[in-house]
């Protein structure tokens, strides 16, 4: 062997800089305004880019504002990038200008700016981007529906994305088998049944947009031989818009030889004898051409595994478990259903299928002609855009899986006629109530199919889809001076609390993963309650609510998580205190307190019930006496409604907190009713939470009859009342008790003198919801209001909400205490987390509808409609390519410093939000009657309200002067049917509409 000489080389000290979007980097935008400064004075119009990744040349566009990426769109185009290259070589910038109409190029080599003149063929490609640029975000339509090419530009992860939800109202358990689905702008996408098992897959990866594996809900058409069509990527010259609308979608394109294409994409509602869960998709297929089409539709799909989870341990054990599948009959009289077997018998509760027929012009169903069910054989040496094997699919039954389709469907179409393709994902179950057979398989395929076979029926079908959803929103329908909010508050937040109410947060978008049913999500109900009993399902949302009771432990504490199962008993402290404000909503609604009288399960005890009653009173028992710390305030555990403010790491989960509370007595250390000992931190906003759930208790008892709770929680209230006190610290109240020694040396977190803000300038680490539930509970007297208000306008607002928090070191009192490990402005460290956000919006009507200080209260309500107003879905639109979003849906947070609305889509916003605006509109319930009682814009002069609610159908007109008005200060005349009445309006029943009129002067 020769040895190989080593080279003595020096090492050299090489030094580098760190660049990160938050440190270091230069903001492309300010630096082109730098370099032509002569031209243009500021970044806010004007979109750039480096030309290298060493940031010394750039190009950028100055157009007309909202910005928009349109440099990255020019420099695509490969005409105009050799023009932007020859022009500019390596080294000098460029900077283009002008509208619509007329654009001009400057360069800058050196210190030296000059024109450059633009060939006649550039000009037209810049002042046609530049015009088609305005309109890359689409539309929002005076329905609600949101229009738009989805080959422009994306301006953010969520906004091109849709939700569907099916409707299980009526058959067993309808929040844990109510199907849901995810569409992006070309139909891409997954769905699940129940609970989270997947029917068309979800795809997991680092990019959250691919919500679902590509395939999903595609097609191809195939003509004379050759692939002339995809639905994901069709001819650049088609006219392709997608009209995202409540609860289904539709894309529509024109193809340039004269084909026209629609799709309809919904969730079937569920009827008797209909497997659990059926996804649809209509495609229509128009000849508007001269010459007969003879065409083949190919369909595709990913069906999910049974176990995701499996996928991370051996992906190879999923697939060989999987054993691809068609039911056809043996006359091929009907057409063939594709539906996976699964080996194992833990896999065989559940079965996804797809059903696709062809309706010629007459209305006759033809099934497949032709199926693949190999995704590696499909594609071959091509793409997915382009597949290899899309022409002759090889009708082979693969030895294994992943679950893929390819159905090849005959569409023959003459010169103005049109056929339709009805395409069906579903899941057969065990949950629709009886063991998966093969005979129970073939007869639930036979059922679908035999409905199928009817073109009418899956039209039928579409057609019940939307006009539910009218219906769903006709409980609450406004009408005011801001179109925006109209759409928002009659279409789209109806819309995601209805959704929610069924998903929580387990499914949309990024939300991909298996969370389950969150308890505190309780929430949503708040919010659809008026919407469920409108729709007739007085009963259903009643047992919505039992379902959750039926999540307490007899101790008090409750399940965190649940499907079929509750999770994490105990581990988070909150979750049972919101299940007063949902009883006491739904009393206030429907006038019903025989709800707490029923009887619901008890938690981890098979078999036995106890009333609802009974379940809050152990809740408070729980909370209020047992599970406190040394201050009086329920402890914090793992976390509250904040989930990574974990103060004590783990804590003590309930199951092992009763053991050793049971322990101290047994040792003689307390006696039973004590308080458990611990050094634990307390939550101040569960204090709070548990005042509200006090006084609902009082209200519950005196329904009742029950004096002896009735007095024991009245008296409770003054020693709470005192204990909430103690948690101000003399700006603000604090967020927290600490009871450990830490770092920092202090007792409490939040307010002045607690030693862990990280802003210098600030005194203190400063909370929302310390604000929020302060006031929303009553504690907070007029004054602390007054200086809390005052805090919150200087140290948490921004020009996108409210902050969660002011800089605080979490360090300082757990090394990891979760808010600390994101940057500030993300998520729970100080971000505008919406959901709080519009509790804080709630809080500030609250307070100015009630405090005593004119001016403060005009304060207050102006905070609380500016924090609505930018918090909205619809602000996205005033700069969609920096605030994203979606224009839709609320989505979880915006950070101030990026000024992006942050997914996930589903949250507490919704709700909350809607609430909100509900409340400054002045619609009140309180034990099944309705109260009046606006707090509007002072720039409004009239809105309109109409209600369908036990109580009776109304519509409520207000009208004031343009300026700030409340009842408290001058009390409106209200009139109803021309009578004059008092703020709560008289009980009409199920009668015509009432005419209410309320008038300020």
């Amino acid at each position: 062997m020769i040895p190989i000489p080593l080279i003595n080389m020096p090492m050299k000290t090489i030094q580098f800089n760190s660049k990160t979007l938050r440190s270091g980097s230069a903001d492309t935008s300010a630096v082109c305004v730098e370099r032509f400064a002569q031209l243009c004075s500021s970044p806010q119009g004007v979109d750039a880019l480096f030309l290298a990744a060493d940031g010394r040349q750039v190009l950028g566009c100055s157009g007309p504002e909202p910005r928009r990426p349109v440099v990255r769109a020019l420099l695509n185009d490969p005409t105009l990038y050799r023009f932007f290259r020859e022009t500019l070589g390596d080294e000098a910038d460029g900077l283009i200008q002008g509208d619509q109409k007329q654009v001009r190029f400057h360069k800058r080599l050196g210190s030296v700016v000059e024109e450059v003149s633009i060939p006649e063929k550039i000009q037209t490609l810049l002042a046609r981007t530049m015009r088609q640029a305005q309109h890359w975000e689409g539309t929002l339509l005076d329905n609600g529906d949101h229009a738009f090419d989805p080959r422009t530009p994306a301006p953010g992860t969520h906004f091109r994305a849709n939700l569907l939800i099916g409707d299980r109202a009526g058959f067993s358990s309808p929040l844990m088998t109510t199907p849901k689905a995810l569409v992006d702008e070309w139909g891409r996408g997954s769905s699940r049944s129940h609970a989270d098992k997947q029917i068309l897959a979800t795809r997991w990866d680092v990019v959250p947009e691919e919500n679902g594996f590509p395939a999903n809900r595609q097609f191809y058409l195939i003509e004379d031989g050759r692939q002339i069509f995809y639905s994901a990527m069709p001819d650049p010259k088609a006219k392709v818009t997608t009209r995202h609308s409540a609860n289904h979608t539709v894309i529509s394109y024109q193809l340039p030889d004269g084909l026209k294409i629609e799709r309809t994409i919904f969730i079937v509602p569920a009827e008797p004898g209909l497997p659990l869960a059926v996804e649809a998709q209509i495609i229509t297929l128009s000849n508007t051409g001269d010459k007969k089409r003879d065409l083949q539709l190919v369909a595709t799909g990913m069906f999910g595994c049974p176990f995701p989870d499996a996928l991370v341990v051996d992906v190879i054990y999923t697939c060989v478990t999987i054993e691809p599948r068609v039911f056809q009959t043996s006359d091929r009289s009907a057409p063939l259903v594709v539906c996976p077997r699964y080996s194992q018998g833990w896999c065989q509760e559940d079965y996804p299928f797809n059903l696709s027929l062809v309706y010629r012009p007459d209305g006759t169903a033809v099934g497949p002609k032709a199926f693949c069910l190999d995704y590696r054989k499909f594609v071959g040496n091509g793409t997915l855009e382009r597949p290899q094997n899309v022409l002759c699919l090889d009708n082979v039954y693969a030895k294994k899986g992943p679950a893929f389709f390819a159905l090849a469907l005959p569409c023959v179409i003459e010169p103005g006629e049109m056929v339709e393709c009805h395409s069906f994902n579903g899941s057969v179950s065990r949950h629709e109530g009886q063991a998966i057979t093969q005979d129970y398989l073939a007869e639930r395929m036979s059922g679908m199919t035999s409905l199928a076979l009817n073109r009418e029926w899956g039209r039928n079908a579409l057609q019940k889809v939307q006009s539910f959803q009218d219906s769903y929103c006709s409980a609450v329908q406004v009408e005011t001076p801001d179109q925006n909010v109209n759409r928002l508050v009659n279409v789209h937040l109806p819309f995601q609390i209805r959704y929610q109410t069924y998903a929580s947060r387990s499914f949309a978008l990024t939300q991909k993963g298996f969370r389950k049913i969150g308890f505190r999500e309780i929430q949503d109900l708040f919010a659809a309650l008026p919407f469920e009993v409108a729709a007739g399902r007085q009963d259903h949302i009643r047992d919505l609510i039992g379902l959750w009771a039926g999540h307490v432990h007899r101790f008090g504490y409750a399940n965190h998580q649940f499907y079929w199962a509750g999770f994490e008993a105990g581990r988070y402290s909150d979750d049972a205190l919101w299940l007063f404000q949902a009883v006491g909503r739904y009393i206030d609604l429907t006038g019903d307190f025989s709800v707490l009288d029923r009887e619901w399960p008890v938690a981890g005890e098979d078999g036995q019930t106890r009333p609802l009653f009974e379940t809050l009173q152990a809740i408070l028992h729980y909370s209020g006496r047992v599970s406190i710390g040394k201050n009086g305030m329920p402890l914090i555990d793992h976390a509250d409604w904040n989930d990574t403010l974990n103060l004590d790491g783990e804590g003590i989960h309930g199951p092992e907190k009763e053991k050793l509370y049971k322990q101290q007595i047994a040792e003689g250390k307390i006696k039973d009713g004590d308080a458990f000992i611990s050094d634990l931190s307390e939550s101040v906003m569960n204090g709070f939470l548990l005042e509200i759930a006090r006084a609902y208790m009082v209200r519950f008892a005196h329904m009742k009859g029950r004096t002896d709770r009735e007095t024991e929680w009245t008296e409770f209230g003054k020693i709470l009342h005192e204990r909430l006190q103690k948690a101000w610290k003399g700006d603000f109240f604090a967020r927290a008790f600490l009871n450990r020694p830490n770092a920092a040396s202090t007792s409490y977190l939040g307010g002045q003198g607690d030693n862990l803000s990280a802003d210098p300038n600030l005194p203190g680490s400063y909370f929302l919801n310390s604000f929020s539930w302060a006031v929303l509970s009553g504690v907070a007297t007029e004054e602390q209001i007054r200086i809390m208000f005052d805090r919150i306008e200087k140290i948490l607002l921004t020009p996108y909400g409210l902050r969660l928090a002011s800089p605080t070191k979490y360090n300082l009192i757990m090394p990891h205490c979760g808010s600390g490990d994101y940057l500030y402005g993300d998520r729970e460290n100080g971000a505008v987390f919406k959901h709080a956000t519009m509790m804080a919006a709630s809080a500030l009507m609250q307070a100015a509808r009630t405090v005593s200080d004119s001016t403060l209260a005009s304060k207050l309500a102006d905070m609380g409609w500016k924090v609505l107003q930018v918090t909205a879905p619809f602000k996205t639109f005033e700069d969609p390519y920096r605030l994203a979003g979606n224009p839709r849906f609320c989505t979880q947070y915006t950070n101030p410093a990026t000024e992006e609305h942050i997914g996930p889509l589903l949250s507490g916003t919704a709700p909350w939000m809607w609430m909100t605006y509900l409340s400054m509109l002045g619609v009140l319930f309180k034990e099944g009657k309705v109260t009046v009682d606006p707090i509007l814009p002072a720039d409004w002069k009239k809105s309109t309200v109409r209600l369908q609610v036990p109580a009776g159908q109304y519509c409520i007109r207000i009208e004031k002067p343009k300026r700030f008005v409340r009842s408290v200060a001058k009390a409106p005349y209200v009139m109803l049917n021309g009578q004059a009445t008092g703020a709560e309006l008289p009980q009409t029943g199920k009668g015509a509409e009432a005419q209410v009129t309320v008038r300020f002067v």
